[in-house]
């Protein structure tokens, strides 16, 4: 990473200074911010970072659209293949951009606890506006349960109070059952 930020602003000590500083963090800040401190960039190196990182956040928005539900399904394929049910979170952007991606949870064979205050803590941590939570079902049957459908009811009522929209729940088995699709969210 170090190599790169120097290859784009031409100096190493700076770049340092920059890769200590987080993504989300760098890809809000102005022209002007950048030649403020800690990373007292000059104008023309602050211009070429400022223009990676915008188009960097052009290209990731358009990699990964949350409303594209074969995007969302690639996303938690490799679920299928786990021996214990695990809890997956995708965060968001405004925008649909995908900003982190986590498995919160591991429970056993047949089941596992799910803490909404632990995903929307994650998800303000890094800034989300929209997440999708997907779980996966070791015996390979996709549909949803009467559990399923009651933590999903509760991640929807906690996001509508932090305004951060519960965007899908994904159920992974021998297919993938999608909670928007079927008119449950």
């Amino acid at each position: 990473m170090i190599d790169l930020l120097t290859n784009l602003i031409g100096n190493r000590d700076k770049a340092e200074v920059l890769s200590k500083s987080s993504w989300n963090a760098l890809k809000v800040l102005s022209v002007q911010c950048l030649q403020g401190k800690p990373w007292n960039l000059t104008e023309q190196q602050a211009k070429r970072l400022y223009s990676a990182m915008a188009l960097a956040t052009w290209i990731h928005k358009e990699d990964f659209i949350c409303a594209s539900s074969d995007k969302m399904r690639a996303l938690v394929s490799d679920m299928v293949s786990f021996d214990t049910e695990t809890m997956r979170a995708l965060f968001f952007s405004g925008d649909c951009g995908l900003l982190h991606s986590e498995d919160m949870f591991v429970g056993s064979k047949q089941f596992c606890v799910m803490d909404p205050r632990c995903v929307y803590r994650r998800a303000i941590q890094v800034g989300a506006r929209g997440i999708v939570i997907a779980h996966n079902h070791p015996s390979g049957t996709p549909t949803p349960s009467t559990q399923d459908i009651q933590i999903t009811e509760r991640f929807q009522e906690i996001g509508s109070l932090l305004q951060i929209q519960l965007l899908d729940h994904l159920v992974v088995g021998r297919s993938i059952v999608s909670f928007k699709e079927e008119g449950l969210i």
